[in-house]
């Protein structure tokens, strides 16, 4: 995610391109993130259920129930690069950025390069640009969403297993094959409405490897791979992603970006005391208006 807000193509995909840290190893005690992942309401379609149950597999992949329970939240260095059309660079730059593994949405994002600071809290975004604090809804509505996308990338596979999402196994499953699962987003769930998210987990260790996605707000296609996994704690998180140009039947094309995630740490207690900068102004949206599981 940039807070320079690049080029268009490049500023809807930044945020996708995070993913999550190691898992925090804790004594075996009552956690305040209970997750339930295996209760389907009587309405789930075959379809759904099928997906789900595939899924409930990656559980082992990524910190298991227990570790994932007591995540609060990880932070990490990502520098982000931008090809230019010869494959020269066009800019380069790092960010901080802390993000929260549970319940409503809370990120801060810090760049030392331009000194932003961009600061998300449930329905409150903070914004600071070129020495103050800003309400401008050309910078905070852009920050506020690539926020957000930090968010949703980052508690893969876990926010996958949640039966009020709409999935399928797409293409179905092969034994021994990879695992690729179609997400459709509607109103009031982590991604704008009409958001189209393939997934894909590849055998042996069905880490995740692929991301394709259709984005409502540029209204094109991008594909990210993900490579260079490192596991801690039983849990895997890639070093790299590149982010392509795409079509709808997944057809790469352009380099649109390159992240490397370098210091990646994880915290059983965040210091919330960072979401509440001094004299900082908050714009809020409506109430309700997202949910990050």
């Amino acid at each position: 995610m940039s807070l320079r807000f690049p080029p268009k193509a490049a500023l809807a995909v930044l945020c996708l391109v995070l993913s999550a840290g190691v898992a925090f190893a804790r004594k075996p005690v009552e956690s305040k993130h209970a997750t339930a992942v295996s209760n389907p309401p009587p309405a789930a379609d075959d379809s759904s259920r099928s997906a789900h149950e595939m899924l409930l597999f990656l559980r082992a992949v990524y910190g298991t129930i227990d570790n994932w329970n007591f995540i609060e939240g990880w932070r990490y260095y990502a520098t982000f690069r931008i090809p230019g059309p010869d494959s020269t660079q066009v800019s380069e730059w790092t960010e901080a950025h802390m993000v929260w593994a549970h319940d409503r949405p809370r990120v801060r994002i810090d760049n030392a390069t331009d000194s932003t600071v961009v600061v998300v809290t449930g329905d409150s975004t903070l914004v600071r640009r070129d020495g103050t604090w800003t309400t401008d809804p050309k910078v905070v509505e852009p920050a506020r969403a690539l926020a957000l996308d930090a968010a949703w990338m980052v508690r893969i596979p876990w926010n996958l297993i949640d039966w009020n999402l709409k999935r399928r196994l797409d293409p179905p499953y092969v034994k021994d094959g990879p695992l690729s699962v179609r997400i459709d987003y509607g109103p009031n769930q982590d991604r704008p409405a009409g958001t189209q998210v393939w997934v894909r987990f590849d055998p042996p260790s069905y880490a995740l490897r692929q991301v394709r996605w259709y984005d409502t707000r540029s209204k094109n296609w991008y594909l990210m791979e993900l490579s260079g996994d490192n596991v801690r704690y039983k849990w895997t998180w890639s070093t790299n992603r590149m982010v392509y140009a795409s079509d709808a039947e997944g057809r790469k094309g352009p380099l649109v970006l390159s992240v490397r995630i370098e210091d990646m740490q994880i915290d059983n207690e965040m210091p919330t005391i960072v979401l509440a900068p001094p004299n900082a102004v908050a714009v809020r949206e409506p109430a309700d208006s997202v949910k990050v599981r």
